[in-house]
């Protein structure tokens, strides 16, 4: 080697021992600690030939407008929300005081709007967009204001115990924020106040929280929530595309789920409803594809349109009596559900509300519902019976149409409107059972595309009405039944009990109990045939029948149909 050669090589590795002391004492530097006895003063306490070169800065003593204006240049962004050239990422403001006054530390231009301090508040938009990872807030400050640290680099967040407020979108879009301790001050936290956190996974919601804002923890990491004790209502969006969370309960003192709250957490699997919740707003649970398991307690009188729309894993539900209204789509596309028990309070079923629900089988429909919606189980292809019950005035459109696999219908008599196309497409239908002795209006297509094949039961006093009205006619099977219907009530019910008569079934085993002795019982089947006639004779009499049948048990005062 040369002397020039190692001259040079001599040159560059001093060089580099002395980037690698300058980079460790860069890293070792201890933090820059200021005083700032007269607010407004920083500017001067801190020159502009270093004011771009601190990282980690320590200030204590009072600060205004004008401070904060600096502070934040000093983190990268100027009043304008321009990008500034400084590299301040952790701030230490524990021991400092914000007081009101100094210039306006930031502005919009449209709507034009100025901000200044106030004392013991970190004021709206005060430190978003900057470049600080990591901040201490004043103990002395009471409330956080709007997107105060949004889109900040920030990874932690302790709020001290004088804060009573976090207000709208405070942190919101801090995708680095792992942790944050809020404290039992705390008594409101604002719409979108953590939204887009996404590093977030979990947070503990003090008991002094009654508040808190829609969005507020949308679109974060959670993997579980603790709502308090103290919490009344969550609100619009609050929880939604939390992708990891898996579990949920919602304690007893929440009246009311709203829009969207828990929409699109695609893993939640389990749901715990409290028993104070009367409403589940539109969309509460929507889009939650992982859910296998609801519970919907007794004091919930509202499902809101799509409550549970596109909810894949629910197998079963069961609607509780309190429950009055089923809204629009509200179990839409819940391809999963293989069972469906609606409660005897329900009045209304709503537009689309079991739509694609490809895998039920049955449904019945209590006397309670005077409404089916339009294509209300539309699309329902392996439903293979339908019992509407005797309260239902109007079948809206589409209702029932392409349900392929379904076999048996049997309608209410107090059905006076089947609209366009209720059951078109149903081409697997065999038999439909009409309970009104004035044949209901049938709206155009009302059974398009039913086969010829199929037969209409309708009472035998009502046959030539049913043979000469629009859309009734185009059945070439009509047949007339002596004892269809016999009664309003129970029409559609698997249990029943009259005087004290209980019927039901056990698979293919017809149970009769509680008959009064020697009374004479008359089964027919569900063409109105004579199937066997008995004498009860003990408190309890078992009859082997085929299933897959609606049979008529006739008593000496009232009849009743069961299915089997």
């Amino acid at each position: 080697m040369t002397m020039k050669a190692k001259t040079t090589l001599k040159t560059a590795l001093l060089a580099i021992g002395l980037l690698l002391q300058l980079n460790l004492y860069a890293q070792e530097a201890p933090p820059v600690t200021i005083h700032v006895e007269t607010a407004g003063t920083l500017p001067i306490l801190i020159s502009s030939s270093d004011k771009y070169k601190i990282t980690d800065l320590v200030l204590t003593g009072n600060l205004n407008g004008t401070d904060i204006r600096y502070i934040c240049e000093m983190a990268g962004k100027d009043a304008s929300g321009y990008y500034t050239s400084g590299k301040l990422s952790t701030l230490n403001l524990a021991d400092a005081n914000i007081v009101e006054g100094g210039e306006y530390y930031y502005y919009l231009s449209s709507p034009l709007s100025y901000y200044y301090t106030s004392n013991n508040s970190i004021g709206s938009n005060m430190f978003n967009n900057t470049g600080l990872t990591s901040i201490t807030i004043p103990n002395s400050v009471t409330s956080i204001g709007e997107w105060a640290f949004s889109n900040t680099g920030l990874t932690s967040i302790t709020i001290p115990n004088s804060v009573t407020e976090i207000g709208k979108g405070a942190f919101s879009s801090c995708r680095g924020l792992t942790s944050v301790t809020i404290p039992n001050s705390v008594t409101s936290i604002g719409e979108w106040a953590f939204d887009d956190c996404r590093g977030l996974t979990s947070i503990t919601i003090p008991n002094s929280v009654t508040s808190i804002g829609e969005w507020a923890f949308s679109n974060t990491g959670l993997t579980s929530i603790t709502i308090p004790n103290s919490v009344t209502s969550v609100g619009k969006y609050t929880f939604s595309c939390c992708y990891g969370l898996t579990s949920l309960t919602i304690p007893n003192n929440v009246t009311y789920i709203g829009e969207k709250a828990f929409s699109a957490c695609t893993e939640l699997t389990s749901v715990i409803i409290g028993n104070s919740v009367t409403e589940i707003g539109k969309g509460a649970f929507s889009s939650c594809r992982g859910l296998t398991s609801v519970t919907i307690p007794n004091s919930v009188t509202s499902i809101g349109e799509w409550a549970f729309d596109e909810c894949r894993g629910l197998t079963s539900i069961t609607i509780p009596n309190s429950v009055t209204s089923i809204g629009g789509g509200a179990f839409a596309d819940c391809r999963g559900l293989t069972s469906v028990t609606i409660g005897s309070g329900v009045t209304k079923i709503g537009d689309l509300a079991f739509h694609m629900c490809t895998n039920l089988t049955s449904i019945a429909i209590p006397n309670s519902v005077t409404y089916i919606g339009e294509e209300a189980f539309s699309a329902c292809t392996e439903l293979t019976s339908v019992i509407i019950g005797n309260s239902v005035a109007t079948i809206g459109e589409w209702a029932f149409a392409e349900c392929i696999g379904l076999t048996s219908v049997t309608i209410g008599n107090s059905v006076t409107s089947i609209r366009e196309s209720v059951f078109r497409n149903c081409t697997g239908l065999k038999e439909v059972y009409s309970a009104n002795t004035i044949p209901p209006a049938c709206r155009n297509h009302a059974f398009y595309n039913v086969s010829t094949d199929c037969i209409l039961y309708v009472p035998k006093g009502s046959y030539y009405e049913y043979e000469s009205a629009t859309g009734w006619r185009d059945f070439k099977n009509i047949i007339g039944l002596d004892n269809f219907p016999i009664e309003d009530e129970n029409i559609s019910i698997e249990s029943i009990t009259w005087d004290n008569i209980k019927a039901y079934s056990q698979g293919n085993i017809l149970v009769i109990e509680n008959a009064k002795q020697g009374e004479v019982l008359s089964i027919y089947n569900q063409t109105g045939q004579l199937i066997k006639t008995i004498i009860a004779d003990s408190d309890r009499i078992e009859i082997q029948l085929p299933n897959n049948h609606i049979y008529i048990i006739k008593g000496e005062s009232k009849a009743i149909k069961v299915a089997l």
